[in-house]
């Protein structure tokens, strides 16, 4: 593995969630119907629909850099992004917010806001956007996940950090390896709040969260400790 120019490599790469893709989303295509997009994880890129279908599409919103590089391996730079600076689902849905007055003029009704997105998910955008008087929040469950029933042996040393991108997978890891911060041999690391506070309520610790979702924010924060 190479992060910001680092080699590492013993680390070792263990997937602990199986993902199966649902029907493609389906836009209005109607251009009376402006649309705004939010994707908070790369994976839902996969049921975004052709480009030729989102001229309604006034922008997409994603978080992090990763969700945004699948977004533009499908639709190049043809289409806006926006919030790939963005940390979390929080502070993702206050640029939308901030950002209300600017599409105000494309239509005099709340705006639609397909919100693509997997069939386990924190609740931030559906409370954050649900209510909001000026959107009309649409649900895409683009795709869903399942854990693993076993992980290979992990190759690695008794103080060696173990980096977690998802809650589904500070869950199926704590219950397939019976860790717990009193027994465990590990060092701990968060991709993001979310992922953190699965850490601290099943194993009851986290030693490292990235400040943002990217690996080179990861291992700067594992070398800060």
């Amino acid at each position: 593995m190479i992060v910001g120019g680092l080699t590492f490599p013993d680390a070792q790469f263990v997937p602990v969630l199986q993902s199966v893709t649902n029907a493609a989303l389906a836009l209005p295509c109607a251009a009376a119907k402006p649309a705004l997009l939010i994707l908070t994880s790369a994976r839902a890129a996969s049921a975004l629909p052709p480009l030729e279908n989102t001229s309604n599409v006034l922008c997409t919103y994603v978080v992090g850099e990763a969700t945004a590089s699948a977004v533009r391996q499908l639709y190049d730079d043809r289409v806006e992004l926006r919030g790939a600076d963005c940390g979390t689902a929080a502070a993702l849905v206050s640029a939308v917010c901030d950002d209300l007055d600017e599409w105000k003029a494309t239509t005099e009704r709340p705006i639609d806001v397909y919100f693509v997105c997997g069939a386990k998910r924190m609740p931030t955008v559906e409370k954050q956007l649900g209510q909001h008087p000026r959107v009309s929040l649409h649900i895409h469950e683009a795709y869903t996940t399942t854990s693993v029933t076993e992980l290979p042996p992990l190759e690695c040393a008794d103080d060696a950090w173990l980096v977690f991108f998802s809650p589904s997978g500070v869950n199926t890891v704590a219950t397939l390896l019976d860790i717990s911060a009193d027994n465990s041999k590990y060092r701990f690391a968060a991709l993001g709040p979310t992922s953190e506070k699965a850490l601290l309520e099943k194993i009851g610790r986290c030693d490292a969260v990235a400040k943002k979702p990217t690996p080179e924010q990861v291992l700067k924060a594992i070398m800060e400790v």
